[in-house]
């Protein structure tokens, strides 16, 4: 895992802890003050509305980060796998131009190796004649 990674992991613990330990903290909080149910049961609410909003923004940050990230490793990947298919079709191509390269020469020898033959039975032939 990079240094990166690791701060990303800590500030997102540290986030959640801090939402949750703030939750736990106010309900307790709002639990033991001397207020009458109805006031009680409203501040429960608010709490509950501003903890819900807060970790809401929290996730859709960390939601856009994430698709951020993947987006840039795919984006990577590509790019690498592109090189790759381009270095594998230069190489296929010299490979291919040495390849017709060694058929020439070999028909330029069979060409002269038959030459050589030819004047060698046509000079067997005249001294047959």
């Amino acid at each position: 895992m990079s240094n990166n990674e690791n701060n990303n992991d800590f500030l997102k613990g540290m986030v959640i802890g801090s939402l949750v330990g703030g939750a736990v903290g106010a309900l307790v909080a709002l639990l033991y003050a001397p207020k009458p149910g109805v006031e009680l049961r409203k501040d429960i609410s608010e709490k509950s509305t501003e903890l819900y909003g807060k970790a809401s923004d929290y996730f859709s940050t960390a939601s856009e980060t994430v698709q951020h990230t993947a987006q840039t490793i795919i984006n990577q990947g590509k790019e690498k796998a592109q090189a790759i298919v381009d270095s594998a079709r230069k190489q296929a191509d010299e490979l291919m131009h040495r390849a017709q390269g060694l058929i020439v020469d070999a028909k330029d020898k069979a060409s002269q190796v038959q030459s050589g033959v030819k004047e060698g039975v046509d000079a067997f032939k005249r001294e047959i004649n």
